[in-house]
């Protein structure tokens, strides 16, 4: 299996962490955030060239004396492979080391949809893609997949999914059968850390070390990051905070019980008071699905 992260120190791995959280750095910036010594940097930063993990994409200004090097992620090499499964649809992308999407495609998900086609699909879509793209199969570093759960994160297993019908969703391998099929490394995480990882790296969040991020959909999904790093309760479901009850006497949950967050905030929710009140009212409703 290709191990890209496993050819990497430590050292190596945090300042490839800064420029991605910083895009561009000179070697000062960089030990500004990372204690270390200038001769271990140097040697470090030889070796991430000679790799083309990372490249000079210019000079900084100088007071006197050399001109320092800026330097980023090198986005012409390498490649990763990005997947989200939701209830409704499946996403796949594929992006370079600067997190630049270079492809996109979707499918939709049923209730009583199979794990294992869906699986074989996104395989033909990755292998269509990375050969309209010219990308060998060993600059492929790895598959990160964002899904509904509950799911173990460490062995990627999935639990009893609510969303589909079919059964055969309950215990499947999921990162087992990635790793078997790619012969890729295969990080995974509920989809809400996904999602507000994404946010806080390249999006609305970026430059904040606190955010949270929801997701307001058929059901209400949360995730928090506090001081850069994701908030994990002791069981790390992405729907937690939908189950906070915030009126005692309010509707009955599908979780059992009264006045919880999703009770007032999710698509279901909402619908069902629209339904309400135009039965109320004497109107005639429809909805659209």
């Amino acid at each position: 299996m290709n191990s890209f992260l496993g050819k990497f120190s430590d050292g190596e791995k945090t300042i490839l962490k800064l420029l991605v959280e910083n895009e561009t750095m000179t070697k000062n910036d960089i030990i500004k955030k990372y204690d270390v010594k200038l001769t271990t940097l140097n040697r470090m930063m030889d070796s991430l060239l000679e790799r083309k993990i990372v490249k000079v994409v210019g000079e900084a200004k100088s007071t006197g004396g050399r001109k320092p090097r800026i330097y980023s992620l090198d986005d012409e090499n390498f490649y990763l492979i990005g997947i989200d499964i939701s209830g409704t649809r499946t996403n796949i992308v594929i992006t370079n080391l600067k997190m630049k999407m270079l492809v996109q495609e979707k499918f939709p998900l049923k209730p009583n949809s199979l794990p294992e086609d869906a699986i074989n699909r996104i395989k033909l879509i990755v292998d269509k893609h990375i050969l309209n793209l010219n990308i060998k199969k060993e600059n492929l570093i790895g598959i990160g997949v964002g899904s509904i759960g509950p799911i173990n994160m460490e062995d990627g297993t999935y639990g009893s999914i609510e969303y589909f019908n079919n059964k055969s969703w309950c215990g499947f391998p999921l990162k087992k059968t990635l790793e078997d099929m790619f012969h890729l490394p295969v990080l995974i995480d509920n989809g809400v850390n996904t999602a507000v990882l994404g946010e806080y790296l390249l999006g609305n969040g970026k430059g904040d070390k606190n955010i949270a991020y929801f997701n307001c959909g058929a059901k209400l999904a949360s995730g928090f990051i506090s001081n850069g790093t994701i908030l994990r309760g002791k069981i790390d479901r992405a729907d937690s905070f939908s189950h906070q009850i915030v009126n005692f006497q309010g509707d009955k949950c599908e979780c059992g019980n009264y006045g919880c967050v999703a009770t007032y905030s999710s698509i279901p929710a909402i619908t069902k008071k629209y339904m309400n009140l135009c039965k109320l009212n004497n109107l005639d409703f429809k909805i659209n699905t």
